[in-house]
């Protein structure tokens, strides 16, 4: 870590920052599973799910989000939870 901070020039850290925040790490990871939810039924926008992807689909003016935190009733409206609800033992799902 201290060679790291020795040999890294502020100028080129901040350039590595942006970077992440434009192309965030397994962003294709995330692209990749919203398309086979997409074959599997799942409506909407793929940024709607997995934050990641906003600035990939939506590189201009991308909104700010204040809170990250998991909306619990759009969660329970999705094609994920139903699934899981049908799984065995998934009504004892508690949230």
């Amino acid at each position: 870590m201290d060679r790291l901070q020795d040999e890294l020039s502020y100028d080129s850290f901040t350039k590595w920052l942006s970077y992440f925040e434009n192309r965030p790490v397994n962003w294709r990871d995330d692209d990749r599973f919203f398309k086979l939810l997409a074959a599997w039924g799942q409506k909407g926008k793929p940024y709607d799910i997995f934050p990641s992807l906003v600035p990939i689909y939506q590189p201009v003016n991308r909104p700010k989000e204040a809170d990250n935190t998991l909306d619990i009733n759009k969660f329970r409206q999705s094609f994920m939870y139903s699934k899981m609800l049908s799984a065995k033992d998934g009504k004892r799902l508690e949230l």
